[in-house]
């Protein structure tokens, strides 16, 4: 219903592109112990995160390697003016 969605405190999801998501990631499942919870046996991987993590090291690697080209910058000046 249309007039729902002007609603508050409700979120809207696809459910096709979650279907798909769950279908791609599927998985083997083992009991836990003698409770009624199961887990999977592999995780999942999303492409997306894989993308943001290696975004985010190589944003930390930058950052590191300006770090050290500043403070070696910064003890050559040192040096230089002993």
């Amino acid at each position: 219903d249309e007039s729902q969605k002007e609603g508050n405190n409700e979120i809207w999801i696809d459910c096709y592109e979650l279907t798909k998501f769950l279908y791609r990631n599927r998985s083997q499942a083992a009991k836990v112990g003698d409770t009624k919870e199961w887990r999977r046996v592999y995780e999942m991987k999303d492409p997306a995160v894989e993308a943001y993590r290696k975004e985010q090291d190589k944003d930390a690697n930058t950052t590191q390697t300006g770090e050290i080209q500043d403070n070696n910058r910064d003890e050559r000046k040192d040096k230089s003016e002993e």
